[in-house]
């Protein structure tokens, strides 16, 4: 079933990245969305592929696998795929949905263009790339 504008806001409300801005600025983004859904099993994401997409979790819960090995999970409020829109590189891992999955997508030209036009969202988009890095350098010390 189709989402409504309002419900796509109150979806981005609860991804990070998008979560201190103003309603004007989410309905510019909630513009820019387009809804998919997934089946159990579905790549969302493959490794390797070029990056052309966000994905934004609605509903559903999915596994990060790199090289075969599960190295993260995804659910509601999480957005996977960013690192590859940022450089233009191959993608660093797959998503898998392990459950159905609602998402919201953005696509390249239009995620450059948010990052352009909101103030202060390529800030929030560095410090979740940090925190990203940071806890697999702990989960790496972790492991010894």
């Amino acid at each position: 079933m189709a989402m409504t504008k309002s419900a796509q806001i109150e979806a981005l409300l609860r991804v990070g990245l998008f979560s201190e801005l103003s309603k004007r600025q989410l309905g510019h983004v909630a513009k820019v969305t387009y809804q998919s859904t997934y089946a159990a099993g579905d790549v969302v994401i493959k490794e390797q592929d070029t990056g052309h997409k966000l994905v934004l979790i609605v509903r559903g819960q999915a596994k990060v696998v790199r090289g075969g090995r599960r190295i993260a999970s995804a659910g509601p409020g999480d957005a996977v795929g960013e690192i590859a829109l940022i450089d233009g590189m191959p993608r660093s891992a797959s998503v898998v949905a392990e459950t159905p999955l609602e998402t919201l997508l953005i696509f390249r030209t239009e995620f450059r263009k948010l990052l352009d036009e909101i103030p202060g969202l390529w800030e929030k988009l560095l410090l979740a790339q940090t925190a990203r890095l940071r806890a697999a350098n702990r989960e790496l010390a972790a492991r010894g």
